[in-house]
């Protein structure tokens, strides 16, 4: 808005001039500062759509009296300033007539007569000065019927199409009379000429005619009153419009206005982006565009969509929100999702290519592919518009983008399938075969035992077990022992099998107070008169009679378990503590022989996630002092001399911390401070329990380890102000994007065709991001976009060292690809701690409404990224990316909006 932002910085300019000048006499009190920064909003005009039409709040009946109708007013300004809307667009004349005293047109007759003094916008000014807001006046000038029959003869100006003839001088002499009452009479700071186009395409009105009349309209505003806004609504979506967008380039070169307000019917799912984007195409240099979108209670996630949209596109200067009537019984989290939808993230999000080649290509699988399913599901890319045939047969594509997957039977050996489309044709060979494993001539990498470093006492036995070609000789050397290994099961020559053997560590030369490093196990590997040696990648190492095997945990959150099945678990260790390895189970993990070490509980941890100590310490950590402190809200308290494992079980209000081979000699009353209100310690021979208690509810603890000491960070319920339009204030939010780097994740549809799995996390998190930044939020991303490699536990620590509130793992799901995976759809949301669970049920429910995608209950997982007590943490899969139809869906550009309101309202709901 040109004179706007002019007049804004005028004043402005004047104000700091009166300032240090000291100037007094009232020109500019406390109030005055305030009505001048509020009501002109640094040239934005924040605003929402009054209704005066039959159905509107401002006349609650037809008869209302006089106070009851300067009741509906000040409710209706109230609700702009209670919710930091800065503007009215008021509808100044509806079907009914006029809402203030005009010479042409009729008076609404539901305006109450108790004062023949009383002017509705009249009173509508005044009260909206008090609130330090504005009137923007919206007329539909055009419309006939707005004229007072008895004063202007109709007949003269108007044809059988119900709008007066714009080329009509006598049309512009009326217009331009209720220009200047308006202008004269009333304190309104800008004129919406709405529906603009209207006439001008009834008429068939040529572009230089059409730009005559509005240069004429214009002038005329300027004329009465400089400081007025002009501003210019009109339908953006009819193709055979005048309003096109040459000549709105045009208008906007050669003439002064100062907003101009495309419209449009379509909704987020049928061609709003399509709007958005011609808009943005819209070469208007430092004009103001802005846009009407409406509330519905029929779909409220509509208007939140649509705002962020707009905000994503930097064309837009700001929307014009509809109605009061729908908008005034809003609750505070819905109206707080809208007024949020005015602030400005702090990038553009919408970075990530999400489109897909229009090109024939076969995408899964690879050619000469060799399988033992007797089905595979065929996926690629074509032209969207144009049939395509397999081995002669046309396939009816199901798709918008030209996706296709099929299911096809296979017969026994070779397919030979054929994908055509116009001149090209894409040739594709399965074999299909029941015993489809292929024959190996080495023993596979993670079946190299060790893959990790294993630890031993001294008596033990060292069992070995890996998979090698069947009718081989494998020697397996450690120092100076060396095991021949056995085929556990005939097969034929060259097919994966086990080999078992073990070798005694009683000759081992190792002192009784040492920790040794045999080293790696070199294999010799004698199959088929060729010999390969390997060597395994971790090392066997042996403590000495008088030394305990104590282990420390390497990455964050490793999971506990049950029993040697690594699928039953119960909580988790964080990085850094140690603990007395107890003994060994064998376990299987992705279908290898590993290792797990035995805990003092009598659960198990992963032997890959634990390294033996070279120089053990004791195998009961002491503990010899605590000590506590605040920060902010939150406590911390410290354990001095000792970093063991410390498992915890979170209440409401009380925390029981278990506590693995320690020796704990503390006062608790040293940790009595702050929140915490009691501290009772229990010995239970090698664990012992800290239960603390506390006069709050409690978000979430963390346990780190530095120094040598223990960290156990207590964190209180974050706190938001719904009602505000940056509610998420103060609030910390980590967002996950999965994959990325070297690591795509799953392959879509449209394979490198169209974008990957860590795309499309990208692209979400990056709208997400975007929207809960507008909601004020702190938004730590875990990588770049596309450009990193992070690991999991790179992950985790920054979720640690940030202290988060909470946490989201954002991923795209993929399956078993020899079912028919146009049934295969739905979202899916994981949680793996109990804080974590209320998170995830109102997240799912909240993605299932906005994308209308199926959705079942949340589940609990043990997924890396959602081990952690610290705040909610949730891994959420939007879809299956192997579905064509989903795929499509998924990488629609409206979806990403859905999705980020639907995360950021389920914040909202779960902080409330």
């Amino acid at each position: 808005m040109k004179k706007f932002k002019q007049l804004f910085c005028i004043m402005l300019s004047l104000f700091l001039i009166l300032s240090i000048c000291g100037c007094t006499g009232g020109a500019f009190s406390g109030d005055d500062i305030y009505l001048v920064s509020s009501s002109y909003f640094m040239g934005q005009a924040k605003g929402y759509y009054v209704d005066t039409d039959n159905e509107s709040a401002i006349f609650k009946t037809a008869q209302s009296t006089l106070s009851e109708q300067q009741e509906n007013i000040d409710k209706c300004l109230d609700f702009g300033k209670n919710h930091n809307f800065n503007t009215a667009f008021v509808d100044v004349h509806n079907e009914n007539g006029s809402i203030y005293k005009s010479k042409y047109i009729n008076l609404d007759k539901r305006i109450p007569t108790d004062d023949n003094n009383y002017d509705m916008l009249k009173y509508m000014c005044t009260k909206a000065q008090e609130r330090s807001m504005q009137i923007y006046a919206v007329l539909d000038l055009y419309n006939l019927n707005i004229i007072n029959p008895e004063k202007v003869n109709i007949s003269d100006i108007v044809n059988n199409q119900n709008v007066y003839d714009p080329q009509n001088q006598k049309t512009l002499g009326i217009i331009k009379d209720i220009l200047t009452e308006l202008l004269s009479n009333y304190d309104i700071s800008g004129i919406v000429l709405k529906n603009i186009d209207v006439p001008f395409n009834a008429f068939n009105v040529s572009s230089e005619k059409a730009k005559e009349i509005i240069t004429n309209i214009v002038e005329h505003i300027e004329k009465k009153k400089a400081t007025t806004s002009i501003c210019l609504l009109f339908d953006f979506d009819n193709k055979e419009s005048i309003f096109n967008k040459k000549f709105i380039e045009n208008l906007n070169k050669n003439l002064n206005i100062d907003m101009f307000i495309p419209t449009t019917q379509n909704k987020i799912n049928t061609g709003y982006i399509d709007f958005v984007n011609n808009v943005v195409n819209l070469n208007l240099g430092d004009t103001s565009i802005y846009t009407i979108n409406e509330y519905s209670s029929d779909n409220a996630n509509e208007l939140q969509n649509q705002l962020l949209a707009n905000a994503t596109h930097s064309a837009f200067e700001g929307s014009i929100i509809g109605t009061y009537t729908e908008l005034k019984d809003l609750d505070d989290i819905n109206m707080t999702m809208i007024k949020s939808g005015f602030n400005a993230g702090s990038f553009n999000p919408l970075k990530v290519d999400l489109s897909i080649q229009p090109k024939l290509n076969i995408t899964y699988p690879e050619n000469n592919f060799v399988t033992d399913k007797d089905t595979v599901f065929i996926m690629g890319t074509s032209a969207p518009d144009k049939p395509i045939t397999i081995n002669g047969e046309e396939y009816k594509q199901t798709t918008t983008n030209g996706t296709f997957g099929i299911h096809y039977k296979l017969n026994s050996g070779e397919n030979i399938i054929k994908i055509s489309q116009d001149n090209t044709t894409c040739e594709l060979s399965v074999n299909y075969t029941k015993n489809a494993t292929q024959k190996i001539t080495a023993i596979p990498d993670n079946a190299l035992f060790p893959t990790t470093s294993i630890g031993y006492d001294s008596n033990e036995t060292v069992n070995i077990t890996i998979t090698a070609p069947a009718q081989s000789t494998i020697t397996a050397t450690v120092r100076e022992t060396t095991v021949l290994l056995k085929q556990t099961q005939t097969a034929a020559e060259g097919m994966p099998v086990e080999y078992t053997g073990s070798f005694s560590l009683n000759n081992v030369k190792v002192g009784k107070d040492e920790v040794k490093s045999l080293g790696k196990i070199t294999y010799i590997v004698a199959s088929n008169g060729n010999n390969s040696v390997q060597t395994s990648k971790g090392e066997i190492v042996v403590a000495g009679r008088n030394i305990p095997l104590v282990a420390e945990v390497l990455p964050h959150s490793s999971a506990l378990l049950d029993s040697a099945n690594v699928d039953k678990h119960n909580g988790f260790i964080n990085k850094g503590a140690k603990f007395a390895v107890r003994g060994k189970t064998p376990i299987t993990v992705n279908g290898y022989k590993q290792y797990a070490y035995k805990l003092s509980n009598n659960q198990y941890i992963q032997a890959s996630n634990a390294n033996i100590e070279s120089v053990p310490e004791e195998c009961y950590s002491k503990i010899t002092a605590a000590k506590t402190h605040a920060v902010d809200k939150n406590q911390v308290i410290t354990f001095i001399g000792a970093t063991p494992a410390i498992t915890g079980d979170l209440k409401e209000k009380s925390l029981e911390l278990t506590f693995f081979d320690s020796d704990i000699q503390i006062n608790t009353d040293d940790i009595i401070s702050g929140i915490v209100t009691e501290a009772k310690l229990e010995d239970k021979g090698r664990l012992d329990i800290l239960t603390l208690t506390f006069n709050t509810d409690i978000w979430g603890y963390d346990v780190s380890y530095k120094d040598g000491n223990t960290e156990i960070f207590i964190k209180t319920p974050p706190s938001i102000d719904i009602t505000q339009e940056k509610p998420l204030s103060g609030i910390k939010i980590v967002l996950d994007a999965g994959h990325g780097g070297k690591n795509p994740g799953a392959m879509g549809v449209a394979g490198t065709m169209g974008p990957t799995e860590a795309m499309l996390n990208d692209a979400y998190v990056a709208v997400t991001r975007f929207r809960l930044e507008q909601m004020g939020a702190k938004v730590i991303t875990t990588r770049g976009i596309l450009a990193e490699d992070v690991s999991l536990d790179e992950r985790m620590d920054i979720l640690s060292n940030e202290k988060a509130d909470i946490f989201l793992s954002l991923h795209h799901n993929s399956t078993d690809k020899s079912k028919d995976l146009t049934d295969v759809s739905g979202m899916e949301v994981y949680y793996n701690t109990p804080n974590s669970k209320l998170f995830a049920d109102t997240l799912m429910k909240n993605l299932s409404s906005s994308t209308m995608s199926k959705s079942s209950e949340s589940q609990y997982a043990n997924y890396f990224v959602t081990r952690t007590n610290i705040c909610p943490a949730v891994l959420f899969e939007l879809g299956y990316i192997v579905n064509p139809t989903e795929y499509e869906k998924i990488t629609k550009e409206e979806n990403l909006y859905k999705v980020a309101n639907a995360v950021s309202l389920s914040i909202l709901e779960i902080l409330k």
